[in-house]
């Protein structure tokens, strides 16, 4: 069974995966009716390095579709296996501590900036599951002895706003956090966005990191066809911005963000 599914994985390019009982999972939420098991998987997206105004992540079409177009084939294809079980996939969206139990499968550490990091992909990755009510072993992938975050600092240190620290994640200094706010920001959020580095998110943490250094760049192509300076002109192209991952969001924030930091360079 393992076999089957690795080989189900492999043939959709998804190398990074482990498998755990529904009763070893952290979960935020009630999960699937009947769920036994999750397999839980790494997407990785990083790409060449090259000079961006929105973080990494958003300079493709929105990762959701793409997961979902992806695991989508890989349930179809477990459903003709196992056709009494069923299978959900997601990302994002599901009941799990994605982090914690991507952790617990082996895909990788937690970092300090409270990201999972995986050895080869560092922490450029999406985390994504598929619940099943097929009873799954737990299963773990195969990490390097003594893989771990070195807990530097570096990620604290790189913070703009200081989110990030010993005492944990406030997400109101997140720049990425007000980078993504509906409505009226006070007047330090308006500062933040102003001298932000990206009008959409941040990779201030990601990029201070050295386990990020040299990390593989994704296999996947819907991840290497990217935008990454991003206009007025393309957010009002209809079909760009439909297809972005800060649509869910609508127009007007990511077009506040570019009008902070167009006034911020004018004074």
């Amino acid at each position: 069974m393992k076999n089957y599914i690795a080989d189900i994985l492999g043939q959709n390019g998804i190398e990074v995966f482990g498998t755990l009982p529904a009763s070893e999972a952290e979960t935020l939420k009630p999960p699937m009716e009947g769920v036994r098991s999750y397999i839980v998987m790494l997407v990785p997206y990083h790409t060449q390095d090259v000079r961006r105004n929105v973080a990494r992540f958003a300079c493709f079409p929105d990762y959701h579709a793409s997961i979902k177009a992806l695991l989508g084939g890989v349930c179809a294809a477990l459903e003709e296996e196992f056709p009494a079980e069923r299978f959900k996939p997601s990302a994002d969206s599901s009941p799990l501590s994605e982090v914690r139990c991507a952790e617990k499968c082996g895909l990788g550490v937690i970092g300090k900036n409270g990201l999972l990091i995986n050895e080869r992909f560092g922490t450029y990755c999406f985390i994504a599951e598929i619940a099943t009510t097929l009873e799954l072993p737990a299963e773990k992938a195969a990490v390097s002895p003594g893989f771990r975050c070195t807990e530097c600092g570096e990620c604290l240190a790189a913070c703009p706003h200081g989110a990030l620290s010993e005492d944990g994640f406030d997400a109101e200094k997140c720049v990425s956090h007000v980078s993504q706010k509906k409505g009226e920001l006070t007047p330090e959020e308006r500062r933040m966005i102003a001298s932000a580095d990206y009008i959409w998110g941040c990779d201030r943490c990601q990029e201070a990191c050295p386990l990020n250094e040299n990390v593989e760049d994704t296999p996947f192509r819907c991840f290497r066809e990217t935008t990454p300076i991003v206009t007025e002109e393309l957010i009002n192209d209809p079909e760009f911005f439909a297809a972005s991952a800060f649509a869910w969001r609508g127009r007007n924030t990511i077009m506040r963000n570019i009008r902070l930091q167009k006034n911020e360079n004018n004074e």
